[in-house]
């Protein structure tokens, strides 16, 4: 349900890096990356697909009730690789980069439906969305990390209107991916609902929402991967298509799509 305007939310981007917005000197390197909070090696971390990386603060962020164990992050921050705790060696006794964080804004978190969710019927205070994925120059954080995908969805709402989100798959499908023009797409479909009415008018409302897939992401991969074959290489991709309610016309429900692709190396099972 959390929401922020789409200006706001630009300039969060802004700040989290991407688009440099800071620069740091020496031997510095800005970034930003999603994660989930976890404990790792004694010590609050933000786990990665590139690894773990702690921050002293996190430990002041979790204990002031700021940040969450288990959730989703968005974090920009900024890492000084002169310092000694991220040589290789520390590195590897540690098990994770320390940082400085710049920046976070937390994903409010949801599960994915194994069971696909009727798509010829409209819901009940069904919304719709103009974008599953905000774009890139929108600010948009769209990605996929561990057990989760994150997303940013844009719809055009009054500020104070509270939406739940659901996204769901076709599990009597299984692994099968819909196959046109040659690519493969592995479908998901995510529906809005307003869960309050409001008397303001509309503005662009941006939700910044994690999905736990548990291993549907890993299965993907794997499938991906056997399909490629002799073709399948480190640069190889999978593409999540995203589909999701653009119009309501006479009842009836007008369906848009949009892509997330990303690398099958990190997902795909060591003994494949």
């Amino acid at each position: 349900m959390k929401k922020i305007t789409l200006h706001l939310f630009v300039i969060l981007a802004c700040i989290a890096g991407f688009t440099s917005c800071l620069e740091g000197g020496g031997n510095r390197e800005t970034n930003g990356v999603v994660g989930i909070l976890d404990i790792g090696n004694s010590t609050y971390v933000i786990k990665t697909l590139g690894g773990d990386i702690y921050a002293p603060e996190l430990a002041t962020y979790v204990g002031s009730g700021k940040m969450n164990l288990g959730s989703g992050y968005y974090i920009s921050y900024e890492i000084d690789w002169d310092l000694p705790e991220n040589s290789q060696s520390m590195i590897a006794a540690s098990g994770y980069y320390t940082v400085s964080i710049l920046a976070y804004y937390e994903a409010e978190k949801y599960s994915m439906d194994y069971y696909l969710t009727d798509t010829s019927t409209v819901q009940t205070n069904e919304m719709v969305v103009s974008a599953a994925l905000l774009s890139y120059e929108n600010g948009g954080i769209n990605d996929i990390t561990n057990n989760f995908v994150f997303m940013t969805h844009h719809v055009k709402c009054p500020q104070d209107m509270k939406l739940t989100w659901n996204l769901s798959y076709d599990y009597d499908k299984g692994m099968t991916p819909t196959e046109e023009g040659g690519k493969r797409y592995y479908d998901l479909f995510l529906r809005a609902t307003k869960l309050n009415d409001s008397e303001k008018a509309d503005t662009d409302a941006v939700f910044f929402n994690s999905y736990y897939v548990g291993d549907y992401v890993r299965n993907v991969a794997n499938r991906e991967k056997e399909l490629l074959g002799s073709n399948y290489g480190q640069n190889s991709t999978f593409t999540l298509r995203i589909h999701y309610v653009s119009e309501i016309k006479d009842d009836k429900l007008v369906w848009k799509h949009q892509e997330l692709a990303y690398w099958i190396s990190p997902f795909v099972s060591s003994q494949n």
